[in-house]
């Protein structure tokens, strides 16, 4: 009978041998990794930091456009006001020639 038992005495004995290698080998990762939770917690953290971040560079995105559709107004205003400066020196450009017309070589205004 010690022959019908010793097969499953020394498939226990193996069993029990594993089961410790597995345990010994699981707290040593614990140990030397440390927990998971320790790893999520700080991956929160981070998301959190992350999520301030994204929350700041909306808020400057939304600020950045509304101060360039200022600027563009300002430009186009200024465009405008070359195109009126633009007629304006040329309508003085006619008058200065009209004058020159009028006036002599020596200054003197031509008689009409």
């Amino acid at each position: 009978w010690i022959d019908l038992l010793l097969p499953g005495f020394v498939w226990m004995i193996i069993l029990l041998i594993l089961t410790n290698c597995g345990a010994i080998l699981g707290a040593y990762g614990v140990y030397k990794y440390g927990a998971l939770q320790e790893y999520l917690d700080r991956f929160e953290e981070e998301n959190n930091k992350y999520a301030s971040e994204l929350e700041t560079l909306q808020k400057t995105s939304g600020q950045l456009k509304s101060d360039v559709h200022g600027i563009t107004q300002s430009v186009d205003g200024l465009k405008q006001d070359a195109d009126e400066l633009s007629e304006t020196m040329k309508e003085f450009d006619e008058i200065r020639q009209n004058l020159a017309e009028l006036c002599s070589e020596d200054g003197e205004m031509k008689e009409l």
